[in-house]
């Protein structure tokens, strides 16, 4: 699930905690989570070891920084 945050300035975007582990719990084929958690992979690695302002993009998101692992864990213990 994704969170806007209205200021005065600009809207501001956060990822809810578990939003993207309650999507993951939804979809029934392992084709498709598969897909997804490769796309995170592709979007999200070459900013791994970014510093936003002194954050990294996961924290920024709001994302564990293990969160790579964690999706293959949840994958394998769900179609396994």
């Amino acid at each position: 699930m994704v969170v806007v945050e209205m200021t005065s300035k600009s809207p501001s975007y956060r990822f809810s905690e578990g939003g993207t582990f309650s999507f993951i719990i939804m979809l029934s084929d392992p084709y498709m989570v598969a897909n997804f958690i490769t796309d995170l992979k592709i979007v999200l690695s070459p900013y791994e070891n970014t510093s936003f302002n002194g954050n990294s993009v996961f924290k920024l998101l709001g994302f564990p920084n293990n969160l790579f692992d964690r999706l293959e864990n949840l994958m394998q213990k769900k179609y396994t």
